[in-house]
């Protein structure tokens, strides 16, 4: 009679683990049913049991992906307003670049499935969010936040896919730093006008 494993493997755990590696080295398509299940020490059957889907794995890993983004947004500074904006959106465009394959998952694929009950907003969506209302600080509406999210991410999603079409390699800083303090200028005037 042999002894009990006490470090019985989780399944979910072990998929998950094992997509957000497959997935950061190869992409998305890499992922197959029977890989995942594999590597999660069990069958076909049950992944689809434990996930939905390989929709399923792909939502737990961007999960997984979105804490990262957020500890890596985490560790910003700044002195004043522009400047913590400014290394947002330095880090937020050097960690697309670092993960590439995570990041199209991130932007290519929902977190949630649509349907009656899911979330208008992720949780992880609403805490990156938050991340950049606090380093924004006072004066900055959610709209401006918006704006200013999706331009950077507009900028940052043309480098990563090697599209800034006319653009110097290497520019993308420079871009950043446009489009942060453009909005910047334009909230200090619209308060001026006030």
């Amino acid at each position: 009679m042999s002894a009990p494993n006490p470090e019985k493997i989780d399944p979910r755990a072990a998929i998950a683990e094992a997509a957000g590696k497959i997935l950061a080295a190869e992409g998305i398509g890499a992922l197959t049913a029977r890989r995942l299940a594999a590597a999660g020490g069990c069958s076909v059957g049950t992944l689809y049991n434990l996930f939905g889907d390989l929709d399923g794995v792909v939502r737990a890993v961007n999960r997984t992906s979105m804490a990262q983004l957020y500890v890596h947004l985490e560790r910003t500074e700044g002195q004043d307003c522009t400047a913590r904006l400014l290394a947002l959106a330095e880090a937020y465009r050097a960690f697309a670049l670092a993960e590439p394959n995570r990041w199209e998952a991130l932007f290519r694929h929902r977190l949630t499935p649509p349907g009656p009950k899911a979330p208008a907003v992720e949780p992880e969506a609403a805490q990156l969010f938050a991340l950049l209302r606090d380093r924004a600080g006072p004066g900055f509406d959610d709209d401006a936040l918006t704006a200013l999210w999706a331009a950077v991410h507009g900028v940052v999603e043309l480098a990563v896919n090697k599209r800034l079409i006319g653009a110097d390699i290497g520019a993308e800083p420079r871009y950043l730093k446009l489009v942060v303090l453009g909005l910047v200028s334009a909230l200090g005037s619209e308060q001026a006008e006030r």
